[in-house]
């Protein structure tokens, strides 16, 4: 499951409507006040289902947000089989297990009727029920056997607590439809459209009629379009939202809560499988709370156990290893336990930051006394580590449950049979195996940094099995993150940016920032999706945009202030080229790489102008970027050659009438280089020109006479008059233009053609842009 969008519907301004795309990073940029920590506020509590805690007259004017998800074959199959069992069905002793404190609209969206069976086989079945009921549905149910888009609103907890959420197919926006797919949704059967369109009130139907007048967040502008209601889940795996920065009594509970459950798992996971969902009785649940459930009986008094231990030094451990670099080589974060006469006075427990410096005066500090600049990172930090702390509870729960299981199968057969001993054995072994996880949990080497090893250690680094899911983790967390520039060095902005990108990336950790500094425009995780965001009166605007370009970014640059300047911070290396052909088509096969390195190609026009790399302020007053150059015709053991000769040779093999002007124009600049001591990488290119990169079909689809690069060439050297661009286009008609190589390269892009020869040129453009790290 991927979370890929948000629709919001609220009465008060400024998120009256707001449809916003989401990415594993998703980047709000905009000036103060356009909205961004509203957005940022609206995700975190309509992921919690914070509008139901409400007093009645705030509720009532609060209206809950829609997310969208992509999801698997399997995993929309078995959504239809959780829908298929009706909500009479979906019952525990403990009350209606999908109870939320509202039902969901069925009116208002197609839903198939009760099943005979409780377990339909697939979605399918689904579609050949709403097929039958209306044959003029048949365009819209066709499309909808396609699409992978499932929509879910928080509709409150049940009497257990949990988040009831409902769910409902989706097809792709109205505006991302084609005419035919538009048409049928308009002309059909769906109430909430049907009615709007015989102009009969109410338009929205449903239970946000009784609510709210309307239910109008369904159908944001941009949103996908919910077409049938599959029904209410609680056991939908959709993230829990934390904000960072958060108020450092949050941050505590958060750990408190964390330390408290791995300490319940580890002491009390035999008994607890036993349970098969039987809830503990209050004065057991009373006696496992916080810091109660910490400590155990010692003769006449109390002491504090080896797991409430293990778990403060697990979750310090964890945290440092996610700190950022520019933290972690000053300081490492510890969750420290007090002395157990001293609870009743104080928290049980302090977080600190300890300096690592040897002979400090106050070797160690609270946390809430931290650098500004260092607090996010540091709650940051701990909040991922709470994720960690239930890949630890979810690795010793499993094994507890194989062994509970082994032990009931062995209750069930006779002792003299000759299989017990073998089921005896089983059972022995899955004990075993769960006393040495509890033992490596709580006897890690904690002090060194090092996490534990053995099975444990092995699911923490385990990678995730869908985008929600990361190696096991019970919950998953959503990161959101508000103005992480904040009091922090415009060097050290850069610094986090680049953390957040990568730490997004690896550990597979979704992330919603909202931010106004031009670093976060660069940041390099692949799939990041960037979006302006913008206020006009009392409604926010949102718009995605691509920072691939810098000229993209005028409009963006003067919203929020940036001058010119600020945006070359966006650039870590400039690929300098002939012309503007070579950055046309490298611009579009190569725009995800070209934004993930950094990487500006900036054009000139023939290489006897590359003096003017040297002359360009921009290049060396104004960035630390790096700069390569790219030359056609000349091999990169020449180029290397040429850089290891003496002031004199490059003058001799720039003044040499046996050389070719390519040759002699990269020796003045290597000279000139050396003089000037300055930097310069450069890039061979081992074909002629950029023409000779291309495809030979796509060329010919914009220029049908050319007969292909080998006839072209072959020709070109029989007759050997002038300029090999003259004579291609006497007689080919190829005409080397930005538009038509444009033209030849989107070809190619859609075909998903990059050829080898620029792939490499990208790949040591990418080396000298980060430094050699990929």
């Amino acid at each position: 499951m991927k979370l890929v969008g948000y629709a919001c519907r609220h009465p008060d301004p400024p998120l009256r409507t707001a449809f916003l795309p989401l990415n594993d990073l998703t980047v709000l940029l905009g000036p103060n006040d356009s909205g961004k920590s509203s957005l940022l506020r609206a995700v975190e509590r309509d992921l919690a289902g914070g509008h139901f805690d409400k007093v009645d007259e705030e509720r009532a004017k609060l209206i809950g947000g829609v997310f969208y998800i992509e999801v698997s074959e399997n995993e929309l199959a078995a959504i239809a089989v959780t829908a298929a069992r009706t909500r009479d069905e979906q019952r525990s002793e403990y009350g209606p297990r999908t109870q939320g404190r509202r039902p969901p609209w069925d009116e208002g969206l197609w839903a198939p009727s009760r099943y005979e069976s409780p377990r339909p086989g697939d979605p399918q079945q689904w579609l050949e029920r709403l097929r039958s009921e209306a044959p003029a549905r048949q365009p819209i149910l066709k499309a909808l056997e396609s699409s992978r888009l499932v929509a879910a609103e928080c509709a409150g907890r049940n009497r257990m607590g949990q988040r009831v959420w409902n769910v409902y197919w989706c097809l792709p926006a109205l505006s991302e439809m084609k005419d035919e797919l538009r048409e049928a949704v308009e002309r059909s059967d769906l109430p909430v459209i049907a009615r709007k369109r015989d102009g009969t009130p109410p338009y929205r139907v449903g239970f946000y009629i009784v609510l709210h007048g309307n239910a109008e967040h369904l159908h944001v502008d941009g949103a996908p379009l919910p077409m049938v209601s599959l029904g209410p889940y609680v056991d939908l795996p959709m993230p829990v939202g934390l904000a960072a920065p958060a108020h450092f009594t949050d941050i505590r509970n958060a750990v408190d809560q964390g330390i408290t459950r791995l300490v319940d798992v580890v002491r009390h996971c035999h008994h607890d499988v036993t349970l098969d969902g039987d809830p503990l009785s209050l004065d057991e649940q009373g006696e496992r709370e916080s810091p109660r459930g910490w400590v155990e009986r010692d003769g006449d008094g109390f002491e504090i156990t080896r797991a409430a231990y293990a778990a403060a030094e697990f979750l310090s451990a964890a945290a440092t290893r996610l700190l950022p670099e520019f933290v972690t080589r000053s300081y490492v974060l510890e969750i420290q336990l007090r002395r157990l006469d001293e609870w009743l006075q104080s928290a049980p427990f302090d977080i600190r930051l300890r300096s690592r410096a040897e002979g400090m005066a106050a070797p160690d500090f609270p946390v809430e006394q931290a650098a500004d600049g260092h607090r996010l990172w540091v709650q940051l930090a701990l909040l991922d580590a709470l994720e960690q702390a239930s890949i630890v509870e979810s690795v010793i729960w499993a094994l507890a449950s194989e062994a509970f299981e082994a032990e009931r199968d062995l209750s069930n057969i006779d002792p003299l049979d000759i299989a017990a001993e073998g089921h005896s054995a089983e059972r022995d072994a899955l004990n075993k195996r769960l006393d040495n996880v509890i033992e490596a949990f709580c006897s890690a080497g904690y002090d060194y940094g090092d996490l534990p090893g053995g099975e444990i250690g092995e699911a923490l680094a385990r990678p995730p099995t869908d985008e929600w899911v990361r190696g096991g983790a019970s919950e998953r967390r959503f990161f959101l993150v508000d103005e992480p520039e904040r009091h922090l060095h415009p060097r050290l902005q850069r610094a986090a940016a680049s953390w957040l990108a990568t730490t997004t990336s690896e550990r597979h950790a979704p992330c919603l920032v909202a931010s106004h500094s031009a670093p976060f425009l660069g940041l390099s995780a692949a799939s990041a999706t960037y979006v302006q965001v913008t206020r006009m009166g009392e409604q926010v605007s949102i718009q995605a945009i691509n920072p691939a370009d810098l000229r993209q970014l005028d409009q963006l640059a003067i919203e929020m202030g940036f001058d010119r300047g600020e945006l070359l911070t966006l650039v870590n290396a400039w690929l300098v080229v002939e012309g503007l052909t070579d950055k046309k088509v490298l611009d579009i096969l190569f725009p995800t790489e070209l934004r993930s390195a950094g990487i500006e190609v900036v054009p000139l026009h023939g290489t006897s102008n590359w003096q003017a790399v040297l002359d360009s302020d921009a290049l060396w007053r104004f960035t630390t970027a790096k700069v390569a150059v790219m030359f056609d015709k000349i091999p990169a053991e020449k180029i290397a050659e040429m850089q290891r000769m003496s002031a004199s040779d490059l003058e001799a093999l720039r003044r040499s009438s046996s050389e070719p002007n390519e040759i002699k124009d990269l020796a003045r600049l290597v000279a000139a280089v050396q003089r000037q001591g300055k930097t310069i990488e450069p890039i061979a290119n081992p074909l002629p020109d950029m023409l000779d990169h291309l495809d030979e079909t796509a060329i010919k689809g914009v220029f049908p006479k050319f007969p292909g690069h080998e006839a072209a060439d072959a020709a070109w050297r029989k007759h050997n008059k002038g300029r090999r661009s003259a004579f291609l286009r006497r007689n080919y008609d190829v005409e080397k233009t930005p538009e038509a190589f444009g033209e030849i390269a989107a070809k190619m892009a859609a075909r998903g053609i990059k050829p080898s020869g620029l792939v490499e040129i990208l790949r040591r453009c990418t080396e000298i842009a980060t430094g050699g790290k990929r």
